[in-house]
């Protein structure tokens, strides 16, 4: 009996403060990974830690805001003309052969 009480106090508290509370499904699934499998060949997609987690928290390590895409909306779209005398090829490392932040290599993976 008491549990119950209990039970029925945090439920009022959460509703009482606005907070719904949602299970949410995980973003990527064994089933995503399949489909994009058989979509294509190039690649083979494997299943990885983020599996279990909600879209909420995989956003969140990625800093993506929903104010970032609101603020998009109103930039003006720029277009800029192609040169016609762009090299064949272009290597930085040749261009710019002193530059020591060329050849760092930087871990991308963490």
């Amino acid at each position: 009996m008491f549990l119950r009480f209990v039970l029925l106090i945090c439920l009022a508290v959460a509703i009482v403060n606005g907070r719904i509370l949602k299970l949410s499904r995980p973003l990527l699934s064994s089933n995503l990974v399949s489909e994009i499998n058989s979509a294509q060949s190039t690649w083979k997609a494997a299943p990885s830690k983020f599996m279990s987690w909600s879209r909420e928290s995989i956003e969140r390590l990625m800093g993506v805001r929903s104010e970032y895409f609101e603020q998009h909306k109103e930039l003006e779209v720029l277009e800029h003309e192609v040169p016609n005398d762009l090299p064949e090829n272009f290597d930085a490392r040749e261009q710019w052969p002193n530059c020591p932040t060329l050849k760092e290599v930087r871990d991308q993976g963490r």
